[in-house]
């Protein structure tokens, strides 16, 4: 950097280190692949894009104000019996309104189609741990979207509380990341509009389904 470049840089820097901190490889590797799908895709909307940008500075300083310790002992695998790659096929043989449009965000250039994956393991690991939910949200109309019972709201916000600090690395899945993308209605932190709840709403009883047909579950 020179000339002009550098001189607006140090003004930057110079605003920005009283706040710098020195952390772990380890930690920042985990903040960037917490954040990774809402900064890494432009958004269609100026205003949502605004919103996802304020939502990652948030969690980036929650994330971060953590030991490294408690952010790796969270580290760990989820048990799981499906794969991504899996709903994507089982929405296209569907086929339905909702699914088409799940196919859409799943293929799109905004932040959607991380709604979908983080939706998509939060749904697995909620039914892996309440069967009994699958044939209710299993029965919801292919055309429509999933309306939360009071039992279900319910249990899904307990889930998202037991587990908030949780990743699964490998799979790319972090509560905190989903919480942070649906509202306080489903459980979340998201204020001020946008967010994942439609998502979820259709990514629900997709899974459901998905997971009759598999037998894996009997619900």
């Amino acid at each position: 950097l020179t000339d002009d470049n550098a001189e607006t840089f140090l003004s930057f820097l110079s605003n920005v280190r009283p706040r710098l901190k020195q952390v772990s490889v380890d930690m920042f590797s985990a903040y960037v692949d917490i954040v990774r799908d809402v900064i890494s895709k432009p958004s269609e909307d100026i205003e949502d894009e605004n919103d996802d940008i304020v939502a990652a500075i948030n969690l980036a300083e929650e994330t971060l104000g953590k030991s490294p310790a408690k952010m790796l002992a969270h580290t760990t695998l989820f048990p799981s019996y499906l794969e991504i790659r899996n709903f994507v096929d089982y929405c296209r043989k569907e086929n339905s309104i909702v699914s088409k449009k799940v196919i859409e965000q799943i293929e799109g250039l905004s932040n959607l189609q991380g709604h979908v994956k983080q939706c998509f393991h939060g749904a697995v690991r909620f039914f892996s741990e309440c069967p009994k939910f699958i044939a209710e949200i299993a029965a919801t109309p292919q055309e429509s979207l999933y309306d939360f019972t009071d039992e279900t709201r319910t249990d899904w916000r307990d889930f998202l509380r037991r587990h908030e600090d949780e990743t699964d690395k490998e799979k790319g899945f972090y509560f905190q990341t989903l919480m942070n993308c649906l509202p306080p209605s489903v459980g979340g932190t998201r204020v001020g509009g946008g967010g994942a709840s439609p998502t979820l709403k259709r990514v629900l009883p997709i899974v459901a389904r998905m997971l009759r047909t598999s037998g894996k579950y009997d619900g």
